[in-house]
């Protein structure tokens, strides 16, 4: 990847309405983070990481399963320990709300329960009352409609349903981004994910944003408004190679195409997942290196996976 190109998606435009200028007037956001997630079953989670781990005899797909649990907890709680921690000032300049997707209505309720029993907050249902919903921050837990075993797809479809549900109560405006998170990326945080599209310019010259990661892949994926059925390419004519160390750049094309100028965050310091036991033994070490890390159990049991022979 060229870096003086991604130097320049980050910059943005040069040129600012007045009104962003104006002294004691605040951009706020309405944040609506979507985290892609699946129910931690043996089997039909990290299939590649398993299979790594038996290769190696050193776990197998209940280690996985389990090693996927554990990470999707700590950024799921991590996201809600950094809202939870905002100053006045910051939770007047931005809402947040945060959806777990599944990719099949029959693990709602085992999710929602697992969630529960879980995160630092509950997992709500949907039909509790605002409220309550006012009081506390919390996960919602939804089942995306799985006619489709295209990421890309389910990705956009997640995010115009989202669309669809601000639209419902008003129209669609800059101040509202939408953002697809992976749950397999341990030290994805809001912090950081604030701090990658909190950029003034954003809504009008970069209305797309990656979250570059380390294996060629993006964490996240934030944008400002509905994206076409088609923007990630074809049933026939594909245009991004899922799973790659050509995915982010293959994405970057796709959203040029469509006439957007895509930003590209995290560059320098782009995020580990766990995809394979290379990839959990590359985080450990990383980790390692970072004095400050945060001891959880999803890092023990990475270490004791890494460390392994």
């Amino acid at each position: 990847m060229d870096r003086d190109e991604d130097e320049g998606e980050r910059r943005g435009g040069e040129e600012e309405d007045d009104d962003d200028d104006d002294e004691g007037k605040r951009r706020r956001r309405d944040h609506h983070v979507l985290f892609f997630g699946r129910y931690p079953t043996p089997g039909k989670c990290k299939t590649r990481l398993a299979t790594d781990l038996m290769r190696e005899n050193c776990g197998d797909e209940t280690v996985a399963a389990k090693l996927y649990e554990l990470c999707t907890e700590r950024v799921l709680n991590g996201f809600l320990r950094d809202i939870d921690e905002r100053s006045e000032e910051e939770r007047c300049d931005a809402t947040i709300r945060l959806v777990f997707y599944v990719a099949h209505s029959a693990d709602v309720g085992r999710v929602r329960t697992w969630l529960r029993e879980s995160l630092e907050v509950h997992a709500k249902d949907e039909r509790e009352e605002e409220e309550q919903q006012q009081q506390q921050q919390f996960v919602e837990v939804r089942a995306q409609d799985q006619k489709t075993n295209d990421l890309g797809l389910r990705m956009i479809r997640a995010i115009n349903e989202e669309c669809d549900a601000i639209e419902k109560k008003g129209p669609m405006r800059e101040s509202h981004v939408i953002h697809v998170v992976g749950t397999d990326y341990p030290n994805a945080c809001w912090k950081r994910l604030e701090e990658n599209t909190n950029v003034r310019a954003t809504a009008r010259d970069n209305p797309i944003c990656f979250g570059k990661a380390e294996d060629g892949g993006f964490w996240h994926v934030s944008t400002v408004g509905r994206l076409s059925e088609d923007f990630f390419g074809k049933e026939d004519e594909k245009l991004v190679r899922w799973s790659t160390n050509n995915t982010l750049e293959d994405a970057k094309n796709a959203a040029k195409k469509a006439g957007m100028n895509p930003r590209v965050e995290d560059v320098g310091n782009p995020l580990h997942d766990i995809d394979t036991l290379e990839d959990v033994r590359k985080w450990m070490r990383a980790t390692t290196r970072n004095k400050s890390h945060m001891e959880d159990d999803f890092t023990q049991l990475a270490r004791q996976v890494a460390n392994s022979q």
